[in-house]
């Protein structure tokens, strides 16, 4: 059976040869490897033709393949192999399932001799599927920056601040933790993206990063209209928005952009604090465990219970100042 060190190099080359790409046809080869899709090979099929890969992740020895807001999930079994390779090269005997793509380069073939392992479609999936929610985060899960993960995404938005006037104020120290943090960078970039849009002109964004009471802290802070405090912890739901004032600019969306946060936090045992301000805007933290100590020497996630509080800023206390950041106006 592979081991997690075999499974996530398999997510390596996944990561490298597949994100990006889109997914033209499904072949199955043996029905026992989507017994796990309880709608059957068609739907499989339809459900994921035409769709981008737009991630390679692992929880444990299960990888999964973010598909919008679904994905692709898989387990190796005892034999299972993930091939990608010249899509012309003949079929043997234990390919199971075989995926094409749009751009006709190489096919994903998912092998197995026997027959242990299974893909399935998990909906809703793309930040955490359902049916794995229940495996602890890995223990070998690097311990990272939250400042260092904070500070790419923001210099990747500097361009789209400017051109809808606003000013980001970043406040950055380390503040280290431990998990995914290719999934903490999405939560970042999700909390710093909504901030540009539900904005207003010449406002600003308040960007820190740090540590209390040993703790990797994130906050964002926009100006913005006026949330009724009512509605700020709805926020975390899918498909609700602040409304349509916004910084000028016309953009998509389905409103799902909180609720990634709230999936991702919760998967990294994090907690979220959303706060209205009576003059407009919002102000969102996070918290995350510090990487404990184990008696090997690894990091792992900290225990800590997940929650959320809301309500409008002025009738909540403020959160105590996070070492070696400089507060702004919302503090």
């Amino acid at each position: 059976m592979p081991e997690l060190p075999e499974v996530e190099i398999v997510r390596r080359g996944l990561e490298r040869h597949v994100v990006g790409r889109t997914i033209d046809s499904v072949q199955l080869l043996h029905p026992r490897a989507l017994r796990r899709h309880l709608a059957g090979p068609d739907d499989f099929a339809a459900a994921v033709k035409g769709r981008q890969i737009t991630g390679a992740l692992r929880r444990g020895k299960y990888l999964w393949l973010p598909v919008g807001e679904d994905a692709v999930l898989a387990h190796l079994g005892m034999s299972g192999q993930l091939l990608v390779g010249d899509a012309s090269r003949p079929l043997t005997p234990h390919v199971r399932v075989r995926l094409t793509f749009t751009d006709s380069g190489p096919d994903l073939r998912f092998s197995d001799q026997r027959t242990f392992g299974h893909l399935s479609l998990a909906p809703g999936g793309a930040v955490l599927p359902a049916a794995i929610a229940h495996i602890a985060p890995d223990p070998l899960e690097p311990a990272f920056d939250l400042a260092a993960v904070t500070g790419k995404v923001l210099l990747t938005r500097r361009a789209d601040a400017r051109r809808r006037g606003l000013d980001i104020r970043p406040g950055l120290s380390p503040s280290p933790t431990a998990g995914n943090p290719r999934l903490v960078e999405r939560l970042v970039a999700n909390l710093v993206d909504n901030a540009l849009r539900y904005n207003i002109a010449g406002g600003w964004i308040e960007v820190t990063a740090g540590t209390r009471n040993g703790r990797a802290i994130l906050v964002v802070a926009n100006t913005g209209p006026v949330i009724p405090s009512a509605a700020v912890d709805g926020l975390f739901r899918p498909f609700q928005r602040l409304g349509t004032e916004r910084t000028g600019h016309k953009e998509g969306g389905l409103g799902l952009g909180l609720s990634i946060v709230a999936a991702i936090a919760d998967a990294h045992e994090a907690t979220l604090t959303a706060r209205s301000h009576p003059a407009g805007g919002l102000l969102i933290e996070a918290s995350f465990p510090a990487p404990a100590a184990r008696s090997d020497g690894r990091p792992q996630i900290a225990q800590a219970a997940p929650h959320r509080a809301s309500g409008p800023l002025s009738e909540a206390p403020a959160p105590a100042p996070i070492h070696g950041t400089p507060q702004g106006s919302w503090h």
